[in-house]
């Protein structure tokens, strides 16, 4: 009688949590791009917030040269986009579905590099309450 208690428990328990699960419905994903990264250090204490942006660049637009308080993550969702880094002036040009990493403080610009619009949706992770997510930056390239 015992046995039979103890099995029936446990099968109406491995069966509730068959039950509970419910199936997927209308439902469908699409990888729309990945990058791998080193070693990532976002949150080192306390609380941040995090900030999903869509940001469309018209066909010559600019950013303009600035910088990030917090590690952002870039998706090129369309078109493409010329990365000019300030601390050797390079540029490093991105196309739809690549995806890169800006650190915080660091320096740069993004360009339109295309003939049509670019569209990038930036993930910013990290970002310290109440803080703006672009610091406007002086030309590091001028020479």
């Amino acid at each position: 009688m015992k046995r039979t208690i103890i099995g029936l428990v446990a099968g109406i328990v491995l069966t509730a949590g068959i039950a509970v699960a419910t199936p997927s419905r209308g439902y469908v994903t699409r990888l729309l791009g990945s990058t791998s990264v080193e070693s990532l250090s976002i949150q080192p204490s306390g609380s941040s917030t995090a900030l999903f942006v869509r940001a469309a660049l018209e066909p010559g637009g600019t950013t303009g040269w600035h910088s990030h308080p917090a590690h952002v993550f870039v998706l090129v969702k369309t078109g493409k986009v010329a990365i000019l880094n300030g601390d050797d002036c390079t540029r490093s040009v991105y196309h739809q579905g690549d995806v890169f990493v800006e650190t915080p403080g660091h320096v740069h610009k993004a360009i339109n590099a295309g003939d049509e619009g670019t569209v990038l949706i930036a993930t910013f992770v990290g970002l310290p309450p109440d803080t703006p997510a672009t610091t406007d930056e002086a030309n590091p390239c001028l020479t």
